[in-house]
């Protein structure tokens, strides 16, 4: 539609001769700003330390305690409550971060000079909180913030955790019935897989080895291992069940997560997972350990794919060291219980549209996590990378298992 300039300027003649001015009026007085809170309120360039408490995961800063669970909005660590939950009890079980993954969807980001980088859905840091649920960190699609968010489900009450894996759906988590808890077991899955929306429990029927009469019927899954001879897919586990005075168990082999199982004798089960010969690693791990300067050591290795191999880095002795391996496409982080570490990047990988170039001819480089508090120790690492920075989480304890008197994740990014 055309400018009408004929109208306004009439009008302004009037105004002149009548009032004397065609000055505008003062413009009204601006709204106040609304405040949006950021769904991605931590930056992912600063260390941040977290801390278990009743309300899951929150953010302490140096010298303090989870105690302050309510900080300034827009910076604390949000909290959904699934149904049927304890309404934020720990149970009786000790503060204790059970397990730590990280997954990488397909695609998730190109190189860092490439603006158009972007971490897609389904990318997260999983903690599982004993006793309590699950918190995850998940990264912005620039890769420069993260979010937490707590989420306290019920199933999880009074049960230890045995591990956590990134799969192709989510993440796959075991929990068991602690030994150390006085009662009974309580009912209910002891498998689940964590998808983005929703935590659902597996039916572990089919761990029943053949013949069916060998299954005890107070019989339940104890403890869960990917095959660490490299076939991804398959599983042992320990199904266990106890007497007023006596504790049963078996062994099984599964060619998937939910197949059928094939039974084991002991000496099978533990012939399969013993640690390998450190010499046996692939090359990149080795160097990241050696970075180190360590001596004999017990090296647990995980990865963005699921695995999880034992190596033994000279003769396992009580003097002997524990590290901790998480390694993907990105590099391989190692993290010793003290909080030094290394880090070499790896090898380039076809991402989505574009490639993600790392430096494979650098050295790995060394880092230093402060400690939480006195007597903390770190007890596992992951990453997730991004174009915006290579977000690491590594999980810290106070006390020795079962009695940790504190535990939570400090949260950083790589040198």
């Amino acid at each position: 539609m055309p400018k009408r300039f004929g109208s306004a300027l009439a009008t302004c003649l009037v105004l002149v001769a009548g009032l004397g001015s065609c000055a505008p009026s003062a413009p009204p007085p601006a709204a106040a700003a609304i405040s949006v809170p950021n769904p991605y309120p931590f930056s992912a360039l600063e260390t941040r330390v977290f801390e278990l408490g009743p309300q899951g995961l929150a953010t302490v800063s140096a010298g303090s305690s989870a105690k302050a669970q309510g900080e300034a909005a827009g910076i604390s660590a949000s909290v959904s409550t699934a149904a049927g939950s304890a309404s934020g009890a720990i149970a009786s079980l000790a503060p204790r971060v059970g397990a730590l993954a990280a997954r990488e969807v397909s695609g998730a980001w190109q190189s860092a000079d490439d603006p158009k980088g972007k971490r897609p859905s389904g990318s997260a840091i999983l903690a599982v909180l004993e006793g309590f649920g699950t918190a995850r960190l998940e990264l912005s699609e620039d890769g420069k913030g993260y979010k937490l968010v707590n989420r306290e489900e019920g199933g999880f009450f009074g049960l230890a955790v045995g591990g956590a894996w990134p799969a192709k759906d989510g993440f796959v988590i075991q929990l068991f019935h602690n030994p150390f808890e006085e009662g009974p077991a309580i009912a209910g899955p002891r498998l689940f897989l964590l998808t983005d929306s929703e935590l659902r429990g597996l039916d572990t029927a089919s761990f029943a080895s053949t013949p069916v009469s060998s299954k005890r019927p107070d019989e339940e899954l104890f403890a869960l291992f990917p095959d660490p001879r490299g076939g991804r897919g398959r599983w042992f586990a320990q199904l266990r069940s106890s007497g007023t005075t006596t504790v049963t168990s078996r062994y099984v082999s599964l060619e998937s997560l939910l197949g059928t199982a094939k039974e084991l004798g002991r000496a099978a089960f533990e012939a399969s997972l013993a640690p390998r010969p450190f010499a046996q690693a692939p090359a990149s791990l080795r160097q990241t350990v050696e970075a180190l300067g360590v001596g004999a050591a017990l090296v647990r290795a995980r990865d963005s794919d699921g695995g999880d191999i034992y190596y033994a880095k000279g003769r396992l002795t009580e003097e002997a060291r524990e590290i901790f391996l998480w390694s993907g496409s990105w590099g391989v982080l190692a993290l010793e219980p003290s909080g030094r570490g290394s880090f070499r990047h790896g090898a380039a990988k076809e991402i989505g549209e574009g490639s993600a170039r790392l430096d494979t001819d650098a050295a790995p480089e060394l880092f230093l996590i402060d400690s939480p508090g006195e007597g903390a120790v770190f007890r596992s690492i992951v990453c997730l990378p991004s174009s915006g920075a290579f977000l690491a989480a590594a999980a810290w304890e106070r006390g020795a298992f079962p009695e940790t008197s504190g535990a939570g994740l400090v949260v950083f990014p790589l040198p």
